[in-house]
């Protein structure tokens, strides 16, 4: 997905569409950067277990709107947070803050190839099929 924050800053929602890429999630290529997250719809907790540095995590509503962030160390577990139906990983400098909302301007078949790119870059050992 394309999408904007409350701010109008473009961001690019990853979003795993497989349970291989959903385990994986951002473990194979670290942080995203700048501008890059991935969705994880119906989450409610994550885990930075084999990262190789932090993200930041944000709970996000069924609105889209982020309830809560926290910078998760690598190694730790982190939720889930009251009244949050997804989250969002991204790097831990990424500007997201509480109250704000995500608009989806794309829908999931445009962002497609992007969403290939991604999953594609990891090592042989990450990918599979669902």
């Amino acid at each position: 997905h394309l999408a904007t924050d409350g701010r109008g800053r473009a961001w690019v929602l990853l979003e795993p569409t497989t349970r291989v890429e959903r385990m994986r999630g951002l473990l194979a290529i670290g942080p995203p950067p700048r501008g890059v997250a991935m969705l994880l719809r119906g989450a409610h907790v994550v885990h930075t277990v084999g990262m190789t540095g932090s993200l930041l995590v944000a709970f996000l509503d069924a609105d889209l709107i982020v309830r809560a962030t926290h910078i998760v160390a690598r190694g730790r577990f982190v939720g889930p947070v009251r009244g949050a139906s997804h989250v969002l990983e991204a790097a831990p400098d990424a500007d997201l803050v509480v109250g704000e909302r995500l608009q989806l301007v794309t829908a999931p078949s445009e962002a497609e190839p992007t969403r290939r790119a991604y999953f594609a870059s990891a090592p042989e050992a990450y990918r599979g099929s669902g």
